[in-house]
């Protein structure tokens, strides 16, 4: 529709951690075009918030 490539910008939050272990809290996905004056038109930005992290242990054992 716009004749024009789409600039996509990614970015990621990893601030939970876990015993030593970082996972992600923020996730955003923007898709901008540029104009012929090199401005940024923005068409569509996605966020994705993590929370409420729940941590578990698992247990197993081998047997031959």
């Amino acid at each position: 529709i716009y004749k024009r490539t789409p600039r996509l910008v990614i970015r990621s939050e990893f601030s939970a951690e876990k015993n030593g272990i970082r996972f992600p809290s923020r996730l955003s996905v923007e898709e901008a075009y540029l104009n012929d004056a090199g401005k940024a038109f923005v068409r569509s930005k996605t966020e994705v918030v993590y929370t409420d992290f729940k941590f578990f242990s698992v247990e197993y054992d081998v047997r031959d």
